[in-house]
Formats: structure tokens, C-alpha cells, sequence
């Protein structure tokens, strides 16, 4: 405490420097402060004065391609769901709920040129995937002394091994 004491009457230029930073501190931290919360005050005015729909006019206006509906809302997917929201919380008070569903059935087909040995053929893929990172592919090899298939398992990976 002594020699904190002693640097302070020693320097009087340093403490008002440590005096001004910490005034300077506290006033800005104040600002930002009310900042945030005028922020959230006008966020909260704003979800007071939206329109609360029911199932068939959010429906309507989903068709109708409403610009004022969030873009989640008017995203084209396979199949819109508009249902009743009975369990509401806090985070969620609206009364209906959007349920974007995209039935993912992609199809994918192959033909080209193969050589194995001295026999020449020509293989035909067809591959169903049934997730955006699995698939089914049969493929037949027609030509050639014995035409012959394969059915294959495939998955997709960000890294092959980890290394790529």
C-alpha cells in the first residue's frame, strides 16, 4: 500500500490519467446500456403491434406470396403445414406455426464405357438417394462375354479418411 502511495503523489499526472480512462469507462458502458435497452423497447412495440393470423389467412397469404411474411414462410418446399400453436411460451406466442417439409427423392442415372481384361461394356446406373448424403445405385454392364451388375451402398463425406 506504501508504495502504491508513493507512485501516486510521485505522479500525480498518472492518477489523473487512471481517473480520466475510468470516468470515461463507466460513461460509455452506461451508453451502451441504454442502447441495448431502447433497442429491445422497440422490439417489443413492434411484436405489440403485429398481426396475429389464423390458420386459413396465413394460408392465403403463404399463396398469394405475401412480401410482408418472413422468407422461411414463403421458402418453396414439397409441402407447406400451417397448424395451431397451443404450446406457447414466451419465445414462441403466435397463434399458428409453419412446418416447411421437403421430401428429399432424388434420382440420379449413369451410362458409359467400361473395359475389363480384353471385354468391352457399356454400364447403366441408376442411384436413389435417400438422404442428402446416402444413396442405393444398381448398375448393370451390358456387352462384353458375361454381362454382369452391382448394387452399391453410397454415403458422402466432407473428408475422405479425415486427410482431405
Amino acid at each position: 500500500m506504501n508504495k502504491l502511495y508513493a507512485t501516486a503523489t510521485a505522479n500525480p499526472k498518472a492518477v489523473a490519467v487512471l481517473i480520466i480512462t475510468l470516468i470515461v469507462s463507466i460513461v460509455s458502458l452506461c451508453g451502451i446500456g441504454y442502447y441495448a435497452w431502447q433497442k429491445h423497447a422497440d422490439v417489443a412495440e413492434k411484436l405489440q403491434q403485429a398481426i396475429v393470423l389464423n390458420e386459413q389467412q396465413a394460408f392465403d397469404r403463404i399463396n398469394a406470396s405475401d412480401p410482408t411474411l418472413p422468407p422461411q414462410a414463403l421458402e418453396k418446399t414439397d409441402r407447406t403445414v400451417v397448424v395451431a400453436n397451443t404450446n406457447k411460451t414466451p419465445a414462441s406466442n403466435y397463434d399458428v406455426g409453419f412446418f416447411k417439409v421437403n421430401n428429399y427423392r432424388a434420382w440420379e442415372w449413369g451410362i458409359g464405357f467400361g473395359k475389363h481384361g480384353g471385354d468391352r461394356y457399356i454400364p447403366v446406373e441408376l442411384q436413389q438417394n435417400f438422404s442428402k448424403d446416402a444413396a442405393v445405385s444398381v448398375e448393370y454392364h451390358y456387352g462384353g462375354h458375361d454381362p454382369g451388375w452391382e448394387v452399391k451402398y453410397k454415403l458422402k463425406t466432407d473428408k475422405l479418411f479425415g486427410l482431405f
